[in-house]
């Protein structure tokens, strides 16, 4: 369960909307805050690892659309690099350089 009262299933479904509705997006700054917002509540759950790698999956997707997410969020306010999605404006490679760091 998360913060938030939300099953792990749920997050992920609403996290996977939430990616789409980038594509299409009519508010970009509202819909990117509220992927990452999303993304946020992940972090903070415990996920089976069926659902670990269904989080890996959408995490790809929004490190595909990062131009978008960049626009939604050019400056964050958060300072921890574990939280990656907040970086993205940086490109999609800030995700990679966080795995790298926690492994080493």
């Amino acid at each position: 369960m998360s913060k938030s009262g939300e099953s792990p299933a749920l997050l992920l479904r609403i996290y996977a909307q939430r990616i789409k509705n980038l594509d299409a997006s009519e508010d970009l700054e509202t819909d990117g805050i509220l992927v990452l917002l999303t993304r946020n509540d992940l972090s903070a759950t415990d996920l089976a690892p069926q659902e670990q790698r269904r989080l890996a999956e959408l995490d790809e997707a929004l490190v595909r659309r990062w131009r978008k997410v960049a626009k939604a969020l050019p400056n964050p306010n958060f300072q921890d690099r574990l939280h990656w999605w907040w970086f993205l404006y940086e490109g999609p490679q800030v995700r990679e350089r966080v795995q790298i760091e926690a492994i080493v």
